[in-house]
């Protein structure tokens, strides 16, 4: 089966999420303020120095003991649920990731358990910045753009001096709409550990559509152009990687970080190998405005 990847609007909220982070978990220092700018496929600047939103932070109202599933918060707005959100560290310098089950006034409950113990007023927060882009700024370039996300982030300890970080994200302001095949039954078949974590068909559903939509997606509309085409396999086979990674980072433990890097590496070998497997529809040789021209950085198209 092969899925058309199709133009459906432009502009819309880009994200970058800080996934690499210092060893006490700090996110972005606010001074300076975290910022992006866009630029165009020719270098020319799109829109200008914007201040970056960042997701939301609040700290825990009462402690939470190591197995909770809830988190008393003393403020749930802007949190949303299967999200995934950092809380730490507590006196013994430990944090850790979850993810939001159930959003309410005065907390959230979370997929799983806490693997450490918390006190009043450790810190919960998100780790992404935010960009909204509006269709009237951007509606005529449509790829090869780029996110330049400067911010900063408190270095190793004793000193941690703040660290100075520049990403640059490639991205394109079409949106595409693609279709994915994987199932609740498929994961379970494939991850049978889910059914200890997860045992609920509608969050795993649930899940893998927010994965696709946060962290699979992107990544694959990176290659697109409108009219190139991908296999709903590929795209059921990267989403179970970053399944297993989400899986992982769950449940830390021995060898989790290990685990985890060696999922991410599997994930980038298979958009390679996706990369390489993109038809030139039209068969104009990827020379037509909205496909990938020869000499490109990415690999030429080839011929179905």
């Amino acid at each position: 089966m092969r899925v058309q990847f199709i133009q459906t609007s432009y502009g819309g909220v880009l994200r970058h999420t800080l996934v690499a982070l210092p060893h006490d978990g700090a996110r972005w220092s606010s001074s300076p303020s975290p910022s992006c700018i866009l630029y165009g496929k020719g270098g020319g600047q799109l829109k200008a120095s914007t201040l970056a939103s960042t997701g939301p932070s609040t700290i825990l109202s009462t402690a939470a003991s190591a197995g909770a599933s809830s988190l008393p918060m003393l403020a749930s707005s802007d949190f949303e649920r299967f999200e995934d959100y950092k809380i730490g560290p507590n006196a013994a310098g430990q944090w850790e990731w979850f993810t939001a089950d159930k959003v309410s006034t005065g907390g959230v409950g979370i997929l799983g358990n806490l693997q450490n113990a918390y006190e009043v007023s450790t810190t919960v927060e998100s780790h992404d910045l935010l960009l909204r882009v509006s269709s009237g700024e951007l509606s005529t370039v449509t790829r090869d753009c780029r996110a330049t996300w400067s911010y900063t982030v408190a270095g190793p300890a004793p000193e941690k001096a703040p660290i100075e970080r520049r990403v640059s994200d490639v991205f394109h302001v079409a949106k595409y709409a693609p279709r994915y095949s994987l199932t609740e039954a498929e994961v379970l078949q494939e991850i049978p550990a889910a059914r200890q974590l997860i045992n609920d068909a509608q969050r795993i559903d649930l899940i893998v559509k927010r994965l696709w939509h946060r962290r699979v997606l992107p990544d694959i509309a990176k290659l697109m152009r409108p009219g190139a085409v991908v296999s709903g396999e590929d795209c059921d086979e990267l989403l179970l990687l970053a399944f297993q990674r989400w899986m992982v980072l769950r449940k830390p433990g021995e060898g989790a970080t290990v685990r985890a890097e060696m999922l991410s590496d599997e994930y980038r070998v298979a958009m390679d190998e996706l990369r390489n497997t993109l038809l030139d529809l039209d068969e104009s040789g990827g020379t037509d405005d909205t496909e990938i021209p020869r000499g490109s950085a990415t690999p030429r198209l080839l011929r179905g």
